[in-house]
């Protein structure tokens, strides 16, 4: 079984992380967006030919089920069996803090323990929808609002508006962080309000922490939010972020933030692994099958991919799972480097 990606025309499996058409929609003047990047035109092109074939994919997974309902309208009739499998979050390393972790963590960034506290992660500030969050945290006169991401030049631009400057101290820029668990600690509601998400794995990430997320009906957030339960859906204006914003921090903070440990829970790393190879599995034959990893070619760009195949290959090994290849660390090609996660399988079929 071959599972591939973006440029990729061959594979059982195509993973689809978004619709390049839905995205312009999204962002307003699809038009003028797609004849202003050569690009555009023929992604559009090779994903018709994609979807509509019978022959180049077995099968296609949306990681939500907003990215499955863009590609049905945007391409109609699709050739393939089309699914919904999110990806997934370790809950060992996205785990919830204790009250003595959470009070470090807020000290450290000069939080006071009634301080509100705002967070917001992301590189893109335009399409996230930071602008229209700054307006509304400056709004809410005892919130702070903790940035995560961005160039110096993005952060210069931002701090420009006369809502950031207004904001004074309460609003911090810590930059790009190879590690924001601390921010995610400290933090007592996570916010996207972003024209488009592919899927927003940061919003699992947040609510592992047991951190309530507010944001737009875009990527995984419809799929992993319940309104008023785990955070809010809000449109992308900044009079609606700011009263999701509100009607999140003035609820049950407990009950919140173990309904949102709930919801990543639901999401983990290697069930998603596992329902991609039963799709696979039930596509090629009538009878049950095995997927038995035998080879991971390692990929620069796709890391995330190749811990997916590690813990699906970790999960297979403890079950007694394939051959001696199919052990607790896969073997990769120490020479291999790709732009392109490829993950090669041996399918054994009992019939």
């Amino acid at each position: 079984m071959v599972i591939c990606h973006n440029d990729a025309l061959a594979g059982d499996v195509y993973v689809n992380h978004g619709i390049v058409l839905q995205a312009m929609r999204n962002r307003g003047g699809a038009f003028a967006r797609v004849l202003r990047n050569p690009l555009h035109p023929f992604t559009i092109t090779r994903d018709l030919v994609r979807y509509r074939s019978r022959r180049i994919h077995r099968l296609v997974v949306n990681l939500t089920t907003v990215d499955e309902a863009a590609l049905r309208s945007t391409y109609g009739s699709i050739g393939p069996q089309s699914v919904v499998i999110g990806n997934g979050v370790d809950l060992d390393v996205w785990s919830m803090p204790t009250d003595e972790e959470r009070l470090a963590a807020r000290g450290r960034l000069g939080l006071a323990p009634e301080d509100s506290m705002v967070l917001f992660v992301g590189h893109e500030f335009g399409r996230k929808g930071l602008p229209e969050l700054i307006d509304a945290v400056a709004a809410l006169p005892d919130a702070h609002l903790m940035v995560v991401g961005g160039t110096v030049d993005l952060i210069a631009a931002q701090e420009r508006m006369p809502s950031a400057q207004a904001m004074g101290a309460r609003l911090h820029f810590l930059g790009a962080q190879p590690d924001p668990r601390g921010a995610f600690i400290a933090a007592d509601v996570f916010c996207l309000p972003s024209a488009y998400e592919s899927y927003g794995l940061v919003v699992l990430e947040a609510l592992a922490c047991g951190v309530p997320v507010v944001g737009t009906r875009t990527g995984c957030l419809p799929d992993v939010v319940v309104d008023g339960v785990n955070g809010a859906l809000v449109e992308r204006t900044a009079a609606d972020v700011r009263a999701g914003l509100e009607r999140v921090l003035a609820g049950d903070r407990a009950a919140i933030r173990a309904a949102s440990r709930a919801a990543a829970a639901a999401h983990l790393l290697v069930r998603g692994s596992a329902a991609v190879s039963r799709r696979v599995s039930r596509s090629r034959c009538r009878s049950p099958a095995v997927t038995e990893i035998v080879h991971v070619v390692r990929s620069d760009g796709f890391a995330g991919g190749e811990s997916f195949v590690a813990q699906l290959a970790r999960a297979q090994a403890q079950q007694g799972i394939g051959s001696p290849s199919s052990e607790a660390n896969p073997p990769e090609c120490a020479g291999c480097s790709v732009t392109l996660c490829r993950m090669l399988l041996r399918q054994r079929c009992p019939t």
